[in-house]
């Protein structure tokens, strides 16, 4: 290969991988399929790419394990394995049962090592949760139940969306996180673009929103031996809906 057209291939991959390593954890997955796209683009690279594929043949499921071994699941494991009959039980006990669970997660992101300030006032209302108050990109998050028996169907779920993007929009974040526990017998699915992702995203005026979905309902039966629950899938378009034609309507807190 000429010496050029190499100099400057490192240069491109080198600059790229400074900044992966340098950006904070709210934007890394954005800059990783940057890179990724960066990588897939240029012929050596996918040459190189093949070739390593030919010599690990199962390094595309062990690169799965390490992004599904994330925080985000983990606390979603920690809910759902160990916590998930006490938080069901809290729920239903109390008139905050939403505000109950979502202060159960946040107390295991901060003993994380996720430094948060609770309920912090923006321009739309309150975010549930909000990272690194100083810092210039801040992990916004909020909580929503779904049951659509208790009057918390797909539409409120949406409308946690419309919420979340908002609050993203008044702090300048790149990245917002609407976190759904799942309090109902119903399976919640999301089709939308990036469902193939460890976790569902939506992606408008360069704001990625993730949905995280943990299941507290309390099965009888287990897992193998349950009937197929009735699946409520909400749909990109839903979801999006009047935000792509007036991305700046300010949506007021609930």
């Amino acid at each position: 290969m000429h010496t050029e057209y190499l100099q400057s291939l490192r240069y491109k991959l080198q600059k790229r991988i400074r900044r992966a390593k340098k950006i904070g954890f709210e934007m890394y997955i954005s800059v990783l399929q940057q890179l990724w796209q960066f990588l897939d683009s240029e012929p050596a690279f996918v040459a190189l790419q093949t070739e390593l594929a030919a010599r690990c043949p199962n390094a595309e499921s062990v690169a799965d394990a390490i992004i599904k071994g994330g925080l985000e699941n983990a606390a979603r494991q920690m809910c759902e394995w160990f916590w998930r009959n006490d938080l069901f039980r809290a729920w239903q006990a109390s008139s905050r049962g939403e505000k109950t669970l979502a202060m159960k997660l946040y107390e295991f992101l901060f003993t994380e090592g996720i430094h948060i300030q609770i309920e912090p006032w923006s321009a739309s209302g309150e975010a549930d949760m909000v990272s690194s108050q100083e810092g210039s990109e801040r992990l916004i998050a909020d909580a929503k139940v779904f049951n659509p028996d208790r009057g918390k169907s797909a539409a409120y779920i949406i409308q946690g969306f419309r919420q979340i993007y908002q609050y993203s929009a008044d702090y300048n974040a790149a990245v917002g996180y609407l976190i759904i526990f799942n309090t109902s017998n119903k399976q919640l699915r999301f089709g939308v673009t990036g469902s193939a992702a460890p976790l569902p995203s939506v992606v408008l005026n360069h704001k990625t929103i993730f949905f995280l979905v943990i299941d507290l309902y309390e099965h009888e039966a287990s897992a193998s031996k349950r009937p197929q629950p009735e699946i409520v899938e909400i749909a990109e378009d839903e979801i999006l809906g009047e935000k792509r034609q007036s991305s700046d309507s300010v949506v007021p807190a609930v």
